[in-house]
């Protein structure tokens, strides 16, 4: 499930992202991206992330300033253990992870 806010932009994810639901996502995270402002990705409620999944996410901060909030702790040794790591401190400002 995604929620979306517009004060601040923000999207809320819940469950498990997978390739089910890719194609949502990526509209979800196209849609608040082409606001232009910052958004937050809320992350907590989220309990599983597919290798793509985490590529999308980390790939929204190409162009947007993303803070992803709330990322449980087997999220982040996902995006470790899949070389996310690199490529979000590479990211530079455009993507931040919040605790």
């Amino acid at each position: 499930m995604i929620s979306r806010a517009s004060q601040p932009a923000s999207l809320t994810l819940v469950g498990g992202i997978d390739q089910s639901n890719l194609a949502t996502l990526d509209g979800a995270l196209k849609d608040v991206a082409s606001i232009g402002v910052p958004v937050l990705i809320d992350l907590s409620a989220v309990t599983f992330c597919s290798v793509a999944g985490l590529r999308m996410l980390v790939g929204a901060a190409e162009n947007d300033t993303v803070t992803l909030s709330g990322m449980q702790p087997q999220l982040r040794r996902a995006l470790t253990a899949a070389g996310f790591a690199r490529a979000m401190e590479e990211a530079g400002p455009g993507l931040e992870v919040a605790s």
